[in-house]
C-alpha cells in the first residue's frame, strides 16, 4: 500500500471515529432526557413536582397533612399572599351587612320648593354612614336570617333597626332575637331572597399556623394565624364545643369580629366579651333557621374521651378512634334520663359510628351531634367488651338550653 493510500485510510478512520463520537454524545443526551422524563413521570412522581405550563407550580394537592413543597431557590419565588387576602375579603363582604339604627323621617314630604320655584331641594341632614354600623351582621340563610355579636345591654326592637347590604340595598327587619348567652342575636330581613351564604369550617379543618382574616366592621381587616388548637378538657361533653381556639392577636382586640379562613369559610365569631365562638358550634341553629320555628340544641347526654386524642393504658392498640363513654368521678359517663341513657348506652361503651359518620380524629362526637336537631333518630354503632352492637336513639331538646342559649323571637 502506498503512502498516499495510507494517508487516505487514516483520514477516513479519523472521520469515522469523530462521527461515532458525535453519535454517541447525541444518543447519551437523548437517553438522559428520556430517562429523566420516565423517572419523573412514572417512577419518582411523588418526589418530583413537574412544572406545568407557563412555569407555574400546581399546589392544589398540598394539605396540612401533606406539606410537600420544597423551594430550592427562594430568591426566585414571590408569594403574593396579599392578593389572596384581597380576594377573600371581596368574597366574604357579600355575606356581611351593616345593622343601623333606623332614621325616621318626618311624616311631611321631605321635598321643599325653593322661593324662586325653579328647583327642588332635599333634606340632606339624615344619612347612614356605611362604614360605621351599629352592628355587623353575617348572612346565615339565603332567605334573610343574620347573626351578629351584640353587647349584653342591646335593647333595640326590630322596628328601630334597618340593614344595608354590600350593594347598598336597605332592608326592614321582620324578626329579632334577644341576645343569648353567647352574646349573639339573630335577625331576619323582610322580603330577602338569594342572599350569599357561606359554609362553616368543620372542626377537622383547623390546624396550627393556619391563616385567617378577622373582619370587625366593614372597613377594617386583620390577618391572623391560629396559635392554640386543643381540647378544652380531657373529658368531653356531647353538648359542648370542646375546643380551645386562639389566634395571633389577643381576643380583646378581636371582639365583635367575624373570622374567616382564606377559602372564605366562617371559622369563628368573637363576641363583645372577647370570647371566641367556633362557627361549627352553631351548626344546629344555622340549619334550623331554615324552618319556621327554630329549635333548641340537640341533647344526647354523655361525657366521653376522644380515643383519637388519648391512649388508654391496656386498651387494644387497634382501638385508636371512637368516643369512650367515661366518668371522672364528678361527671357521669351517661347522664340520667338522657336520650343516651334511655337508649341503653353504658359507661365504657365506645361509640364508633353515628348514622354514616365514623367517630375519629376528623369527626368528633359533639360536632357530629350538632348536625342534627331534637326529634332526629340516630343509629348508633358501639363497642361493649370488645363486641360490636348498635341501637337507635332519639335526640331531645337540651334541658340546659334556657340557661345557655335562650333565643326568644319578637316582631
Amino acid at each position: 500500500m502506498s503512502k498516499n493510500e495510507k494517508k487516505v485510510n487514516e483520514k477516513n478512520n479519523n472521520s469515522i471515529s469523530w462521527l461515532y463520537l458525535f453519535l454517541l454524545v447525541v444518543c447519551a443526551i437523548i437517553a438522559g432526557i428520556f430517562g429523566q422524563t420516565i423517572s419523573r413521570t412514572y417512577l419518582l412522581k411523588d418526589v418530583y413536582s413537574p412544572l406545568s405550563n407557563y412555569n407555574e407550580v400546581d399546589l392544589g394537592n398540598l394539605t396540612a397533612s401533606r406539606p410537600g413543597l420544597v423551594i430550592r431557590d427562594p430568591k426566585m419565588v414571590v408569594v403574593n399572599q396579599d392578593v389572596k387576602f384581597s380576594e377573600t375579603v371581596s368574597d366574604v363582604k357579600n355575606s356581611l351587612v351593616g345593622v343601623f339604627e333606623k332614621i325616621v323621617l318626618p311624616e311631611k314630604d321631605n321635598k321643599v320648593i325653593s322661593a324662586e320655584g325653579l328647583k327642588e331641594t332635599n333634606d340632606y341632614s339624615s344619612y347612614y354612614n356605611l362604614e360605621k354600623p351599629l352592628l355587623v351582621g353575617y348572612v346565615v340563610t339565603a332567605d334573610g336570617w343574620l347573626v351578629a355579636a351584640a353587647p349584653s345591654d342591646f335593647s333595640f326592637s326590630a322596628q328601630e333597626l334597618v340593614v344595608i347590604d354590600n350593594n347598598r340595598k336597605l332592608y326592614e327587619i321582620s324578626e329579632l332575637s334577644l341576645s343569648n348567652n353567647d352574646g349573639l342575636i339573630f335577625l331576619r330581613l323582610a322580603e330577602a331572597e338569594n342572599l350569599m351564604v357561606r359554609k362553616n369550617m368543620a372542626k377537622s379543618d383547623f390546624f396550627l399556623g393556619q391563616s385567617f382574616l378577622a373582619i370587625k366592621d366593614l372597613s377594617s381587616v386583620e390577618p391572623l394565624n391560629s396559635t392554640t388548637l386543643s381540647e378544652r378538657e380531657e373529658l368531653l361533653s356531647s353538648e359542648d364545643v370542646n375546643i380551645n381556639l386562639n389566634f395571633s392577636s389577643e381576643a380583646k382586640d378581636l371582639k365583635n369580629s367575624f373570622i374567616f379562613n382564606l377559602a372564605g369559610d366562617l371559622a369563628a365569631i368573637v363576641n363583645f366579651r372577647s370570647e371566641i365562638i367556633p362557627a361549627f358550634s352553631y351548626n344546629y341553629f344555622f340549619r334550623n333557621l331554615l324552618e319556621e320555628n327554630p329549635s333548641t340544641r340537640p341533647y344526647f347526654g354523655v361525657n366521653y374521651l376522644n380515643l383519637s386524642e388519648v391512649k388508654i393504658a391496656g386498651l387494644s392498640p387497634d382501638i385508636n378512634k371512637g368516643a369512650l363513654l367515661y366518668s371522672d368521678g364528678k361527671k357521669l359517663a351517661v347522664l340520667k334520663d338522657s336520650p343516651a341513657s334511655k337508649a341503653g348506652l353504658q359507661e365504657h361503651d365506645i361509640i364508633t359510628w353515628v348514622n354514616n359518620k365514623e367517630i375519629n380524629k376528623d369527626n368528633d362526637l359533639a360536632e357530629v351531634i350538632s348536625y342534627f336537631k331534637p326529634g332526629d333518630s340516630l343509629q348508633i354503632s358501639y363497642l361493649r367488651n370488645g363486641l360490636e352492637s348498635s341501637l337507635s336513639l332519639v335526640l331531645e331538646e337540651s334541658p340546659l338550653e334556657t340557661e345557655k342559649s335562650d333565643v326568644i323571637f319578637k316582631k
